[in-house]
């Protein structure tokens, strides 16, 4: 299996290798070179690789194989994907779909007076999340469960492609596992809706809404957004498909907001109701 994403061209692109070391530092450009190297040799996720950023509290754990960690590590760290605008001095940030934690890390970092909600369903990728968020702790609310439109309990889908796990209702699971190539390994997990996520947070206003859940995007914004919407201020969500964009775009008819025009996340700068005619 050849690396995934851009594991390839840190060996064969200089101006990637540039962007990690200038981002990373080179002691940490190494090692992710190095937690490339070993993945095309079959090395599994189970390798952990500790990696000391500047300007970061402690080691970043990413695990190897063919997992999205690293990918995720140089997206945020690195590229800093988040940098799109100032947020001025936030007081509170969820971050729906936290996954191992780089983007709240990034976040804690540049922001030092914010408080963040880091909500993740993985239970594996939740405990690399509460490690490399551990020197935040007091600044960070960790939440093992799933974003949805309701509090209750939903079911986990790990598929071998992260990129495709995701969360669903109970009465889908097996009907969905059908169209997989290969079995998927479910997980009872608690879901938890934006007005509980906010209430978690201190009660919001909520200054940066990111999202990222693979879809579970499409259920809550298509049920009872106007509960929560009105106390966020900026989102920052990548959507995933039809469906998901035609939740998101009808939640919005009702507010005004500044849009960027990003190739992998929608954003929408400053939230507003919109006043009558």
């Amino acid at each position: 299996m050849g690396l995934p994403g851009f594991l390839d061209r840190p060996l064969k692109s200089v101006r990637v290798l540039f962007r990690a070391v200038n981002g990373l530092g080179l002691p940490a450009t190494l090692q992710l070179v190095q937690r490339q190297i070993g993945s095309a040799f079959g090395q599994g996720p189970e390798t952990i690789y500790r990696i000391r950023v500047p300007g970061y509290p402690q080691p970043i754990s990413i695990r190897g194989g063919q997992s999205t960690d690293g990918f995720a590590f140089y997206q945020h760290l690195a590229m800093q994907d988040l940098d799109i605008f100032d947020l001025g001095s936030p007081k509170l940030i969820i971050d729906a779909g936290a996954n191992i934690g780089m983007a709240s890390l990034y976040l804690l970092k540049r922001y030092p007076s914010v408080k963040i909600v880091a909500v993740e369903p993985d239970p594996e990728t939740f405990e690399l999340c509460r490690a490399n968020l551990a020197a935040y702790a007091d600044r960070v609310v960790l939440v093992k469960g799933a974003v949805w439109s309701s509090c209750g309990e939903l079911v986990f889908v790990r598929n071998q492609s992260e990129w495709n796990s995701h969360v669903q209702g109970a009465e889908n699971v097996h009907a969905g596992q059908e169209a997989q190539a290969a079995p998927a390994t479910e997980i009872r997990v608690q879901s938890f809706d934006l007005p509980s996520l906010i209430a978690l947070g201190g009660g919001g206003p909520v200054d940066l809404l990111k999202m990222d859940i693979e879809g579970s995007e499409a259920e809550v914004f298509a049920r009872n957004p106007d509960s929560w919407l009105s106390a966020v201020r900026n989102i920052i969500i990548e959507l995933h498909g039809p469906e998901c964009d035609k939740s998101f775009a009808a939640a919005l008819t009702g507010y005004e907001y500044e849009a960027f025009p990003l190739r992998s996340v929608t954003v929408c700068r400053n939230l507003r109701p919109r006043l009558p005619s």
